[in-house]
């Protein structure tokens, strides 16, 4: 786990448009464990890549920690979508009462 975590990191530390976007942070994740890992993508991504999922909550994280920190816009977007999501939720919950 630790060397999926500092890879991850890396990834956030050396490519800054990472940090906005998960689908360019995968795929700096992915060239740092394999730089050639489109020759056999299959392979890779079931056996070998680190899961979008674990990608994703682990920058969250870090961010969430302060550091590697997303655009102003960027950030305000996600914010929105969680409060969004948190209202549905709530909203499902009243239903099923």
């Amino acid at each position: 786990m630790i060397q999926k975590n500092k890879l991850i990191e890396k990834a956030l530390k050396e490519y800054p448009a990472a940090r906005n976007s998960d689908r360019k942070l995968m795929l700096a994740v992915w060239h740092l464990q394999n730089p050639n890992y489109m020759s056999d993508f299959k392979y890779f991504f079931q056996n070998v890549a680190i899961t979008p999922e674990t990608i994703r909550r682990r920058r969250q994280k870090l961010q969430q920690d302060g550091k590697y920190k997303a655009d102003e816009v960027v950030d305000d977007y996600r914010y929105e979508k969680f409060k969004q999501a948190r209202a549905d939720q709530n909203v499902l919950w009243e239903h099923e009462v």
